[in-house]
């Protein structure tokens, strides 16, 4: 349901939000790329726009400067208080740029604030679900590649618990198969076996193409 103060702006820049999360960034520049900031007139949603920009630039233009300037603006903005998803949001973000550098003490000093920042956020919606997994997800894929398995096994079973409740399908996939990864570090290997065959299984349901092939390279591995 569309609140009464949807615009098409905004209404378009939640598309490339989602878009963005499910790394389909050729739909996302197209949506985002229509839009001007000026038609967005609430602060969340100028939030947003500041959020897909610097993703866009990440992960598909590899340009770090203006990814890092983009969530900053969120986190610099006044009206936005820490108790807000965006600039929950924004955290997780700019742990992903110091990651990509490999400025891991930064890095840790971000993904080390989401456990908090997301005590109040309540999901009410597909884009909070969605928005809730990702920095999850995230944010226990960094402890799962930083071999803090403990934490990084805690973050992912709680977003695996929100998405079995808000039936989040499209996140079950990547929770799994990094679960799975994470067996496979401790050389457990047959319950990464179990991870990676339910991975498969839920990657093929939410057509996630790219963890389709992993689960399916990694299950090669350990049922030879």
């Amino acid at each position: 349901m569309l609140r009464s103060d949807e615009t098409p702006a905004s209404i378009k820049l939640q598309k490339a939000a989602i878009a963005c999360i499910q790394a389909n960034f050729t739909r996302a520049y197209d949506l985002i790329s229509s839009i001007k900031e000026e038609d967005l007139l609430r602060v969340d949603d100028q939030a947003l726009f500041h959020l897909v920009v610097g993703i866009y630039a990440l992960f598909y233009n590899r340009d770090q400067v203006k990814a890092l300037f983009n969530f900053n603006t969120i986190l610099t903005n006044p009206l936005i208080e820490e108790d807000n998803i965006y600039y929950a949001l924004a955290t997780t973000a700019c742990g992903l740029v110091y990651e990509e550098r490999h400025d891991y003490e930064k890095a840790e000093e971000n993904y080390s604030q989401i456990q908090k920042l997301l005590v109040n956020i309540k999901v009410t919606n597909k884009m909070s679900l969605f928005q809730v997994l990702w920095m999850l997800y995230q944010t226990g894929e960094y402890y799962g590649k930083r071999n803090n398995i403990k934490e990084s096994n805690y973050l992912l079973r709680y977003a695996y618990q929100i998405a079995s409740q808000y039936n989040g399908t499209f996140f079950m996939s990547r929770i799994l198969y990094r679960l799975g990864m994470n067996m496979v570090g401790h050389g457990k290997n047959h319950q990464a076996i179990q991870y990676l065959r339910d991975a498969h299984a839920f990657a093929r349901f939410s057509h996630n193409q790219y963890i389709l092939t992993k689960a399916h390279q990694e299950l090669n591995k350990l049922e030879r």
